[in-house]
């Protein structure tokens, strides 16, 4: 690149050290500013749900949304819900089904929404025979307030009646989705 030569102490027009800030650039910056402030608050408020489902955000998110009047979902930790007693057996009174009972208990320091309750049983080889999944409203009775979800260490229980799948079945599972 060549250099050119200037008069003594004088810059080239257009050199951007030598230019003053005026009003109008220090608006303008303020501006931008201020956008990428909105988009970042909009980012955060469209991905809250995502975003509070981590146990070290949960807090922040608890705050931001105090300040912007939304609602976060319930924590979920589907390792801290467990079985209190479980029990399958024929059903007394209809003939090819079965009577499941279980206690589920939420282990967790928090409520948590109900979960999917899994049923499966399975073969001598361990190959699933049948499965099926229960929402919280085929499962919990009718007293049962879902929506506010399970509370710490309060057992809820669960009564299915199933079609018995069979000879084949020899074994099953639970599980929480």
């Amino acid at each position: 690149k060549r250099q050119e030569a200037h008069p003594a102490g004088r810059s080239p027009p257009d050199n951007w050290q030598g230019r003053t800030v005026s009003m109008a650039d220090i608006g303008s910056g303020i501006a931008i500013g201020l956008l990428v402030l909105l988009l970042g608050v909009q980012w955060v408020y469209f991905k809250r749900d995502l975003l509070a489902a981590d146990a070290g955000l949960r807090p922040a998110m608890d705050r931001f949304c105090a300040v912007l009047h939304c609602g976060l979902p319930m924590r979920v930790d589907l390792e801290q819900i467990g079985i209190v007693e479980r029990d399958v057996r024929k059903h007394p009174v209809v003939d090819d089904a079965l009577l499941i009972n279980v206690a589920i208990e939420n282990r967790a320091d928090f409520i948590q929404p109900y979960p999917l309750f899994e049923v499966s049983f399975t073969d001598k080889a361990g190959s699933p025979v049948a499965m099926r999944r229960f929402s919280p409203a085929e499962y919990l009775g009718e007293d049962v307030d879902r929506e506010s979800g399970m509370l710490p260490e309060m057992p809820a229980q669960v009564v299915l009646e199933v079609l018995d799948p069979g000879a084949e079945a020899v074994s099953f599972q639970f599980g929480f989705l």
